[in-house]
């Protein structure tokens, strides 16, 4: 008999560039040079974390309005 596998799902608190990039659907450099200066990261070191709340900020803020 197996064993059931216990598959966690959870939400990212943070993310790194690539990943972020991604959601927002840009290029890396086009994250780096255009949105991450605008985003509160989180430093451990040289690495860099964008939390996803960030993101949301960001997306909140430049999204046009339709009239």
């Amino acid at each position: 008999m197996t064993e059931p596998s216990l598959e966690l799902t959870y939400q990212p608190v943070a993310v790194n560039q690539e990943r972020a990039a991604e959601m927002l659907s840009v290029s890396r450099d086009t994250f780096r040079e255009r949105i991450e200066p605008e985003l509160r990261i989180v430093r451990m070191g040289a690495r860099k974390l964008i939390p996803v709340a960030e993101l949301q900020r960001w997306t909140s803020e430049n999204a046009e309005a339709l009239l």
